[in-house]
């Protein structure tokens, strides 16, 4: 079993504790950890590639035919896998 963890940072408008770097970037890392090869969606590479600041809503990730028994989430987002 992996665990994740996540450096926060406080959040100036609700106080709440939020992620420094993005989930889909998160996402990633973990999975490689796991030996799956994620592909992300148009909209996921087009955010990290810096071609647009609009980070894509819901989060996408192609797994192939890996299956994955977990989600991936942080407060109320969340990683949807497609195959």
């Amino acid at each position: 079993m992996l665990a994740i963890a996540y450096k926060s940072k406080q959040s100036s408008l609700t106080s709440n504790s939020i992620p420094i770097v993005p989930l889909i970037e998160n996402g990633l890392e973990a999975l490689t950890m796991q030996e799956v090869k994620p592909m992300l969606v148009a909209s996921a590479k087009d955010y990290l590639s810096g071609k647009t600041t609009q980070m894509p809503m819901p989060t996408f990730l192609n797994i192939g035919s890996s299956q994955i028994g977990r989600s991936i989430s942080i407060g109320s987002k969340s990683i949807r896998y497609e195959a």
